[in-house]
């Protein structure tokens, strides 16, 4: 008998583990095109694709760098599921390619959207 119920709870405990858990999941953040991209401006645009109601996003921005540098524009406020951007008049080089990642910051720690590729164009 003893050994009959070891298979059997052996199943449970497997079952159990495998049960979704009750801590809340991270948001999805997709970094989306830059757009109006020139040497002396552009348009970084970031979608909320997922946040669970017991999330609270306190900032919001984009991390950009090429080889020369990196740089950061962060909002502090409130967010809420769907796109966000930030307009940065950051001085780059012309015609030059940079990556670029959306991010939000909840009490939870700080999540990073896909890396993109923008270039800039002359003025």
């Amino acid at each position: 008998m003893r050994f009959t119920l070891l298979p059997l709870i052996t199943s449970l405990l497997f079952c159990f583990s495998c049960a979704e858990s009750d801590e809340p999941q991270a948001p999805v953040v997709q970094t989306l095109d830059v757009a109006n991209s020139s040497s002396s401006s552009r348009k970084f645009r970031g979608e909320v694709e997922h946040l669970n109601p017991t999330d609270t996003i306190v900032a919001y921005g984009f991390a950009w760098e090429s080889r020369y540098g990196t740089w950061e524009v962060k909002k502090p406020g409130s967010l809420g599921k769907g796109i966000f951007f930030i307009s940065d008049r950051t001085r780059l080089s012309k015609w030059s390619s940079f990556t670029v990642r959306a991010f939000v910051e909840t009490q939870n720690g700080v999540v990073y959207g896909d890396v993109e590729t923008f270039s800039t164009e002359d003025d």
